[in-house]
């Protein structure tokens, strides 16, 4: 447990701090961007659903930040605590983290007097942001390189925004306005497994 701390201690002071103030700065700010004051469930769902994933994204880019170098990943792979558990430390205070700022922007709605489903669209963001993670973690760990990642997640999300479900049908991202629990669900499903294969990739890089 111990080392679990230090792990944890390690990243957040590190690496992860800068990204969840940039998070949660940008949470903060939301509400004087963005205008959420007296809106109907459809504006609720659209102004959040177009906004929100892209600052919870944020929060994964450190996850193998910290491994790009090959000299690093070569001393870390050399710890006690595998490389694999390592970058499940790192994702579990990711998603706390998460869970946190979605909370935080929800609660802003609800002071602004916006209609909204606080479980569904808690459900729908995280599962938004899980998605767009798990694209930008799996072209991550195969190329170590942030901003490469970063374009797999950014142009699925752009080609949703102009073009509706033309292309992707069942993986279209704005669903929330339809209050599509299923849809929300296939996205957070996708997401995991790609987070979780993304993982097993960069553990097995030599």
């Amino acid at each position: 447990m111990e080392r679990v701390v230090k792990i944890s201690e390690v990243f957040l002071k590190f690496q992860f701090l800068p990204f969840f103030v940039l998070s949660f700065l940008l949470t903060l700010l939301f509400p004087s961007f963005f205008g959420i004051e007296n809106l109907a469930f459809t504006e609720s769902a659209s102004v959040y659903e177009r906004i929100f994933p892209i600052i919870g994204l944020v929060l994964f880019i450190p996850l193998f930040l910290p491994d790009c170098d090959q000299n690093t990943l070569e001393v870390i792979q050399t710890k006690k605590t595998s490389y694999l558990k390592i970058l499940v430390i790192r994702l579990v205070q990711i998603f706390i983290t998460l869970l946190f700022i979605t909370i935080i922007c929800l609660i802003f709605f609800q002071l602004k007097n916006s209609e909204i489903k606080f479980g569904l669209f808690l459900f729908g963001g995280m599962a938004d942001v899980c998605f767009l993670a798990g694209l930008m973690c799996l072209i991550f760990s195969l190329t170590m390189q942030p901003v490469t990642g970063l374009i797999a997640p950014l142009a699925y999300y752009i080609i949703c925004l102009f073009t509706g479900d033309k292309y992707f049908k069942i993986f279209y991202f704005f669903t929330l306005v339809n209050e599509d629990f299923r849809s929300k669900l296939l996205l957070l499903t996708v997401g995991i497994i790609l987070i979780s294969i993304s993982c097993f990739v960069a553990n097995n890089r030599k």
